[in-house]
């Protein structure tokens, strides 16, 4: 049974109110709908942050060693991007989806502690070839200046 929520009521898809426990104003608009807008950014686009995990118990801090994927680069998921070194090892930070970097928001030397978002990805097939399809144009034009 497929419910609606609205800002002030639920009804089931039936048509029948929901149970009472639904129909109070404050639970009913946590369940607002989140609109179209949401709805593409969670379809196949939208971005994603790629944040430094959980290095350990006694570890809440690293220093960025190396970015091995730069802005607009395409990536798979499961890709590392960035390195990063703690004072007992140094950490693989990876994708959690296939897309596109499209934005990095730590440097070389930069401390950032567990869970800081360090870049952001472009998540979904039609960014991943849009990428693809910018740096085939891209090295197309540069061959032929030569």
């Amino acid at each position: 049974a497929s419910r609606v929520f609205n800002s002030l009521r639920v009804v089931a898809s039936s048509g029948a109110p929901a149970p009472s426990m639904f129909a109070s104003a404050p639970i009913a608009s946590f369940f607002r709908p989140l609109g179209p807008r949401a709805a593409r950014f969670f379809a196949d686009g939208g971005e994603v942050p790629i944040v430094v995990p959980s290095m350990g118990d006694s570890i809440s801090e690293g220093t960025v060693i190396s970015w091995l994927k730069n802005k607009n680069d395409a990536v798979k998921e499961d890709d590392v991007v960035v390195q990063i070194e703690t004072d007992k090892g140094s950490v693989d930070v990876r994708t959690t989806v296939s897309g596109v970097i499209t934005e990095t928001l730590a440097n070389p030397g930069d401390t950032e502690g567990v869970g800081a978002t360090v870049a952001k990805v472009a998540k979904g097939a039609a960014a991943a070839a849009g990428a693809a399809e910018a740096a085939e144009g891209a090295a197309a034009a540069g061959g032929a200046a030569a």
